[in-house]
């Protein structure tokens, strides 16, 4: 019954999480999606990591060109995030077709939830005979897979597979189910059973390598959370010290160099250097930055406010997660009473990594969105989700035992009602509400019909050309050069060199009030001589060319 309920349920999320990229054309509503897309789809084509930078005739004019999740090394566009998923997914992509991404991130997320089953199958195992505990501890690893499945910020963001979030922890689990289970793979009665007995040092040292790979590209793919993973892997190792050889150390240190080594060279090979550039593009400033900060600032880049990570945690891990939050704390609250070793072990993971995310991305007020709304689409609720993933057995503890109080003929009604419940609730966050999967499928509509109309509007724009724009940068990244925001006046005085050098540059933008128009035409265009000219509209957009104002000589 259980199996056929997993099996039942990963079709069901495969499909539902793939839904969103298979029904729409491949244009994104975010930066970071279009961006590693775009990447992508050029590695496809064994044209390397990065977009060609717009070909002007100096670089500091260069560097003003790019859009939104991505920066300018030298002649090149590279990303200004993250490498692991543009690697990772450029190589299926390559071996396959760009439109297979989007079933690799539902993939990787059913992986991630087995691996997580296992897990709590492994870890929760009370240690104490005493121990007052669910009789069967299957069903805590059932609901933890379920509590995972259903939250608000999983789906999301497995349907939005082009962020990175889900990707890591999916990697992170596996890596972490491969080193619980390597025990039980050597002593474990299979196929050729008798020839991994014969070669066991080999095999050991084989799935060993296999999960420090997995953990390596989990931070490939998000090494801004290296600091939890290595204090989680300093804890891992100190609690299970016994199992850890001389040669199995000297093993893993051995491996970890290596990988350590191909980070370099992948660095080396996109940016063009391992320097002060490589890691500014992982906290999304530039050289300059990255040498005037305090050594501090790499630990807690946006500074240490509890006001503000209050103010965030209550309403996006409370408001936008609440019966989920719910159950973890009241999973809190009973597994502070376990004697069970393995399980008090897990509690205070789920408390250190949560403490360390909320005080790390808490203390950053940002919004995705212009309404400042609190939505699903929230960079919040996708920094959180490590902190999620650990909480879900925590909260299928709770419904377990509660269950436990039930008697067994309405343990399955039960059971179906909070599931539907949960079901319900996460539907209307994630699909209904503002920024759900309806409203990014709209504007991804609304992308591909203003790129549509840049090609084709009166036989469209030249393939050099460099478009202004705000927020509509990631409808056009991989197309055409792209040079933002608009309220910048070294932008417009770069506007302006473009234009001088030849090159076509146009301006793309939402409909404006009289007031906004404005403004923009007496002060910011007028200062940097640069005037527009409406070209057409796309819905709610409008397309105006752009031309320098000449001053004639006296």
């Amino acid at each position: 019954m259980q199996k056929r309920l997993l099996v039942l349920g990963g079709i069901i999320f495969f499909i539902a999480t793939g839904w969103l990229y298979l029904s729409h054309p491949p244009v994104f509503n975010s930066p970071d999606e279009a961006a590693n897309y775009a990447v992508i789809e050029r590695f496809a084509r064994s044209e390397g990591l990065w977009l060609p930078a717009v070909a002007a005739d100096t670089q500091e004019i260069r560097n003003l060109v790019h859009p939104r999740s991505m920066q300018v090394a030298g002649e090149r566009l590279v990303p200004a995030g993250f490498l692991g998923l543009p690697v990772l997914y450029g190589a299926v992509a390559w071996l396959t077709h760009p439109r297979a991404l989007a079933a690799l991130t539902p993939l990787f997320a059913l992986a991630g939830l087995a691996a997580l089953y296992f897990l709590v199958l492994k870890v929760w195992v009370p240690d104490g005979p005493s121990e007052r505990r669910p009789r069967d501890d299957r069903r805590v690893a059932l609901w933890s897979v379920a509590l995972l499945a259903l939250h608000p910020a999983f789906w999301y963001y497995t349907a939005r597979g082009l962020f990175h979030n889900v990707l890591f922890v999916s990697l992170l689990l596996m890596g972490l189910c491969a080193m619980a289970y390597r025990n039980v793979i050597l002593e474990a009665r299979l196929w050729r059973a008798d020839r991994i007995q014969r070669h066991k040092g080999i095999v050991s040292a084989g799935i060993d390598v296999i999960a420090l790979i997995l953990i390596w590209l989990a931070l490939l793919v998000r090494p801004s959370e290296i600091w939890w993973v290595l204090a989680l892997g300093v804890a891992l190792l100190w609690w299970h010290r016994t199992l850890f050889s001389r040669e199995r150390i000297v093993w893993w240190f051995v491996t970890g160099a290596m990988l350590a080594l191909a980070t370099i060279l992948l660095y080396r090979y996109v940016y063009g250097d391992v320097s002060l550039a490589a890691v500014a593009a992982q906290y999304g400033g530039g050289t300059e930055g990255v040498m005037t900060r305090a050594w501090w600032r790499f630990l807690l880049p946006f500074g240490f406010h509890p006001r503000v990570m209050l103010w965030t945690a209550a309403r996006w891990y409370g408001l936008l997660a609440l019966p989920f939050t719910a159950l973890t704390l009241g999973g809190l609250f009973l597994t502070f009473r376990a004697q069970s070793q393995n399980i008090r072990r897990w509690l205070w993971v789920f408390l250190g990594v949560t403490l360390w995310l909320f005080i790390v991305y808490g203390s950053w007020l940002i919004f995705d969105n212009p309404s400042r709304e609190v939505t699903v689409g929230g960079a919040y609720l996708r920094y959180w989700l490590p902190s999620f993933v650990l909480g879900a057995p925590l909260g299928a503890y709770a419904i377990v035992w509660c269950m436990e109080k039930i008697s067994n003929k309405w343990r399955l009604v039960a059971g179906g009602a909070v599931a539907l419940a949960l079901l319900a609730f996460t539907f209307y966050v994630t699909v209904m509400r503002t920024d759900g999967a309806r409203d990014v499928g709209q504007a991804m509509d609304t992308g591909a019909a203003i790129r549509n109309a840049l090609k084709t509007h009166d036989g469209g724009i030249p393939d050099n050309s460099v478009i202004l724009t705000d927020r509509e940068d990631k409808f056009v990244i991989g197309q055409w050069q792209v040079i933002q925001p608009v309220k910048n006046a070294d932008n417009l005085r770069a506007v302006y060199t473009l234009l001088n050098e030849g090159k076509p540059v146009f301006f793309v933008t939402p409909a404006r009030s009289i007031d906004e128009w404005r403004d923009l035409r007496d002060h910011w265009f007028a200062d940097a001589r640069v005037m527009y000219t409406y070209w057409f509209s796309v819905g709610e957009y409008e397309v105006h060319a752009l031309k320098r104002v000449t001053i004639p000589s006296s």
